[in-house]
């Protein structure tokens, strides 16, 4: 079972899809052309996020800084009976995967605010967001106990072959053979 083909093709499907959207889109648009910056200023929503007493709703939402060339992701709030939805967070590089404290006055959400990603607090009333631990690696994922006295993160063991790569690289001679099965373990911490 080769991932890469796997990949390849679900991106060949996806592209299909896209393109297929863009010339059933095209007549209906008024003549006008969609452009690629037509497509990338599509802001997507995910990962909801109800709060414990149904009466908010937190969510991911990524947009694109062509300027930067780059993807950002910010927590935003909303009433769960609709109004006036809030940007919640507005770091630099991004917040992501929010979860709600169980009584529901807190936020915990994950941001590279200093080199890697750590784990963050910020009260629902506002304030300025604590960082929870300083990963040397950073968090790459996480969840919460129930009683949200505890979390559990995912992480990746350190290449075997990483001072062999690190040299590789210095002498501009990293090229990486994709089809090698890379022998590496994620833990749960």
């Amino acid at each position: 079972y080769n991932i890469f083909q796997d990949v390849m093709k679900k991106t060949n499907m996806l592209l299909v899809f896209i393109v297929g959207l863009i010339i059933l889109i095209q007549p209906v648009n008024g003549g006008k052309k969609i452009t690629i910056y037509d497509v990338l200023s599509v802001k997507r929503v995910s990962k909801p996020k109800i709060s414990p007493d149904n009466s908010r709703v937190i969510f991911n939402v990524t947009e694109v800084d062509t300027g930067k060339n780059k993807y950002f992701t910010h927590i935003w709030m909303v009433s769960a009976e609709g109004g006036e939805v809030i940007k919640f967070t507005n770091g630099e590089k991004g917040e992501f995967n929010a979860e709600w404290s169980p009584d529901g006055k807190k936020i915990s959400f994950l941001a590279d605010r200093d080199g890697k990603k750590q784990l963050w607090v910020i009260r629902v009333d506002g304030g300025e967001a604590t960082k929870l631990v300083d990963l040397k690696d950073g968090v790459p994922n996480y969840t919460w106990s129930p009683d949200w006295k505890r979390f559990a993160y995912t992480k990746k063991d350190e290449r075997p072959d990483k001072k062999k790569r690190e040299a590789k690289r210095k002498k501009k001679d990293d090229a990486i053979i994709v089809d090698e099965k890379p022998k590496m373990r994620t833990h749960i911490w």
